[in-house]
């Protein structure tokens, strides 16, 4: 099952447990060969909202603390019922209903679209939904589960971003992941929610993890450089001579040069270093200079 934009190219691709193993006999669309680099190599951690908001709909009952209730339990160890704690039932019912809307909705997108990338643990693997043996490890149990929500939230994140490149062309001004799951019974007021909040912003006002990156090892990265880019997802690279060498060859590449005032400023905090000829070696490696050291403290 090919990805999008991989008609009459010869493609050798399956489909397992969501991820496409891809192997390139032609040349593959740029956008693909980013988002290929992107999960097979960077991974989703830098998809996650630094500041993930539960005010709105459909996330709003994960706002207020959860009542945690006494219960009594008996198991195969235990003839006799023993005292367990555990969430409310009708906050649990509630907590299930958001986390079945959140994998459904996420299964079918990925699944429509042939998006690569498995989805993380549900949240009740961590326990919301079952008794404990102390009020202390329910109430732990509980603030995982809850913690849990924003990974998923970031994976449904990282599904949306992608069917810009993967997804149809909306014939509304509606996203076609948004179209898909009304299709599928979604409500229009759970998807307007799900619309207006941070799991579909991105920019600077919804500030995300970001990634490391070295774009110079290879020329498929600088697509996903300019992937995040486009997205206002924030990266980092090395600056070495090599990074600089490479953008003076290439004037297109002149974007990726940081600010003066911020390799100034680098320096600056070395030059008031203690230790000058530390600085100097720095100083030396970078602008790969041969200058001799006179110091018993660096060989």
């Amino acid at each position: 099952m090919a990805p999008p934009g991989a008609d009459n190219l010869k493609w050798h691709a399956f489909l397992q447990d969501g991820v496409i193993p891809l192997h390139w006999a032609a040349s593959v669309p740029r956008d693909v060969q980013a988002t290929y680099l992107v999960v097979r190599h960077l991974g989703l951690a830098w998809v996650y909202s630094l500041a993930p908001s539960y005010i709105s709909v459909p996330f709003e009952p994960l706002c207020w603390e959860p009542v945690i209730e006494e219960t009594w339990v008996i198991t195969k160890d235990s003839p006799t019922a023993t005292r367990h704690f555990q969430m409310r039932e009708k906050d649990v019912m509630i907590w299930l209903q958001k986390e079945t809307l959140l994998f459904e909705a996420a299964t079918k997108i990925r699944l429509k679209y042939h998006i690569p990338g498995n989805p993380p643990p549900r949240p009740s693997c961590f326990g919301y939904n079952r008794p404990h043996k102390s009020r202390a490890i329910a109430i732990k149990m509980t603030v995982i589960s809850r913690d849990w929500f924003t990974i998923w939230m970031g994976f449904l994140s990282y599904l949306i971003v992608q069917t810009t490149t993967y997804g149809d062309k909306a014939s509304t001004p509606l996203p076609c992941w948004y179209q898909l799951l009304l299709s599928h019974g979604f409500t229009d007021i759970w998807l307007s929610g799900l619309l207006a909040s941070t799991i579909c912003l991105f920019g600077t006002h919804n500030p995300r993890v970001g990634v490391f990156i070295q774009w110079t090892k290879q020329q498929v990265a600088l697509l996903a450089v300019e992937w995040f880019l486009s997205h206002e997802i924030p990266i980092w690279f090395i600056w070495s001579k090599k990074e600089e060498d490479t953008i003076a060859a290439n004037s297109k590449l002149a974007y990726l040069h940081p600010p003066n005032e911020v390799l100034q400023n680098a320096l600056q905090i070395l030059f008031q270093s203690p230790s000058l000829p530390l600085a100097t070696l720095v100083m030396k490696r970078f602008f790969n200079l041969e200058l001799v050291i006179q110091s018993t403290t660096l060989p």
